[in-house]
């Protein structure tokens, strides 16, 4: 079966604590294999996510997520098409999360907030309301069920 790669795209920022990238990924393409300075979060709002990392492959439902923690390397596709919902975490915002590759519950609230930081991001909200949902995602994680590592 072939697979066609994605880039990811050019000049993105670092995270803030938080920095949410929202796409869709065609059926059969792929991300391949690379590394973050930062944790990730792997989700997908609709459809099924694989993830490889550390020479394992898992397979990630929307009920679920995976946690990437920084430096691992580890590639993102999807069989049939999946909404992909990356969040892009700073070191220091995820020191409390794990240091290994795990696959997470995601609660209803989480996915949830995981579509609104989607559609806040970038925004120039005076309020300070994407920092307030970030730290809702953040809060979130850390009371996350941890089903594999």
């Amino acid at each position: 079966m072939t697979w066609t790669p994605i880039s990811a795209p050019p000049g993105v920022l670092p995270p803030r604590p938080i920095t949410m990238r929202a796409e869709s990924i065609p059926a059969r393409h792929e991300f391949a294999e690379h590394a973050h300075d930062w944790h990730q979060v792997v989700y997908a709002i609709d459809g099924v996510l694989m993830v490889s990392a550390e020479n394992r492959s898992f397979v990630i439902s929307p009920d679920q997520a995976f946690w990437l923690p920084s430096g691992v390397c580890h590639r993102v596709g999807s069989l049939l098409g999946a909404e992909f919902r990356s969040l892009w975490i700073a070191v220091d915002a995820g020191r409390n999360l794990p240091s290994d590759p795990t696959v997470l519950a995601v609660s209803p609230l989480l996915k949830e907030l995981i579509v609104e930081a989607a559609a806040v991001e970038g925004s120039q909200d005076g309020d300070g309301y994407p920092d307030r949902i970030a730290t809702l995602i953040l809060d979130q994680l850390r009371r996350a069920q941890w089903l594999a590592a």
